[in-house]
This record gives structure tokens, C-alpha cells and sequence, in this order.
């Protein structure tokens, strides 16, 4: 039996995506890019990639470096952030949409239309039931990962959040912000519990 360690780092520049691999220092442009890519999301196995633009989803496969899948997708804007689950995608768009399709048809399943920004970011919590969302108006919301419905307004900070991220070991949900602070809010309750403010230096 071989043991087979993927050691790569996947780089977001000047809005398309390279595989970066760390024994040869070989710089692989992803294919099939034929406008502006914001965001990414690698599933727990490390085996497939997914990046989206308006118009496709596309499933790569980082083993052995060949594309998948492409799934049709017309989100009339940008997607600037991207959440795969099970069966379904989510996406948040520019224009402030958080839709969730099939994966494997790239039928939208569900659509909620923020008005307020475009959403940031998306993040599940441990039990895997919610969707978290965090926009640029510095809102963060939680919604019903089977049909979108809001359920809760988790927290609000001063400017844009930048990302979420969720410890199930510690059932923490990580929240962090343009205004240069980073929350920490408790699950299951979804209390907020501290505030973290950092200075860039230099």
C-alpha cells in the first residue's frame, strides 16, 4: 500500500486560479476560466476542487490534475463566494444573492436576494444544518441549509466580513471584518462571546 501525500497550495491571482505545487515548484493555470474567479472550495478529502464564475461551476480533480465537471449556472453576477455540501452548491454573488443548486445538474434549488451587498462569505456550522453568510454590509446571518429561510441574525460588525470559520471541536464560528476585528460566537447557541481588534504594523 503507498501512501500518497498531496502537498499543493491553490493561489487566487489577479482573479484566476493556479495550482502551485510544492516538489517542483510548477505553477498549473487551471482551464476552462473564461471570466473574473473570486473564490474556491476544496472538499474534506482534498481530492476535488471547485471554483465558479456566472455562467459554470467547475469540479477538478487535483490527484490527478484532469477536469471533472462542468455544471451549468447563470447567476446573472460575479460569485465571490462558494460552499460545496452533499448535493447541493451554494453560492453568494456580487449583486447580494445567496443561491443554492444541484450539484448534479446546476438547477437552482433555492435563491435569497440580500439587496444589501454582495455576500462574502459562507461557512457551514458543526451540525451541518445552517449556513452561515457574512456581507458587505457587515452582517452575518444564518439560514436553513435545506431551503434558505433566514433563521437568525448572528451578529453585525461595523464593515465588510472578509471570511467565516467554523471549529466543531471547539464550537466556535470565527468571524472576521474590514474593520480589523475578528468575533468569536458559541454554538449551538450562536451567542457572541469576544471581540478581537488587530492593527496592521508597517
Amino acid at each position: 500500500m503507498k501512501l500518497i501525500i498531496l502537498a499543493l497550495s491553490i493561489l487566487l491571482l489577479n482573479s484566476q486560479l493556479f495550482i502551485l505545487h510544492s516538489q517542483n515548484t510548477a505553477l498549473t493555470q487551471l482551464p476552462y476560466i473564461n471570466s473574473n474567479i473570486y473564490t474556491f472550495d476544496i472538499l474534506g478529502n482534498g481530492k476535488y476542487l471547485y471554483f465558479a464564475n456566472e455562467n459554470s461551476i467547475i469540479q477538478y480533480d487535483l490527484i490527478n490534475n484532469v477536469t471533472v465537471n462542468i455544471i451549468d449556472v447563470h447567476t446573472g453576477s460575479p460569485v465571490v463566494s462558494i460552499l460545496v455540501h452533499t448535493n447541493i452548491i451554494l453560492l453568494g454573488t456580487k449583486s447580494g444573492k445567496l443561491i443554492s443548486v444541484s450539484k448534479e445538474t446546476g438547477k437552482t434549488l433555492f435563491e435569497n436576494d440580500y439587496r444589501s451587498g454582495r455576500v462574502n462569505a459562507l461557512a457551514l456550522t458543526s451540525d451541518e444544518r445552517y449556513v452561515i453568510s457574512g456581507l458587505e454590509s457587515g452582517m452575518v446571518f444564518k439560514h436553513s441549509i435545506e431551503d434558505l429561510n433566514l433563521v437568525d441574525t448572528i451578529f453585525q460588525h461595523e464593515k465588510a466580513i472578509t471570511s467565516i470559520d467554523v471549529s466543531r471541536e471547539k464550537q466556535l464560528i470565527a468571524i472576521s471584518s474590514e474593520d480589523g476585528s475578528i468575533s468569536l460566537v458559541s454554538e449551538p447557541t450562536y451567542e457572541w462571546i469576544k471581540k478581537y481588534w488587530f492593527q496592521m504594523i508597517g
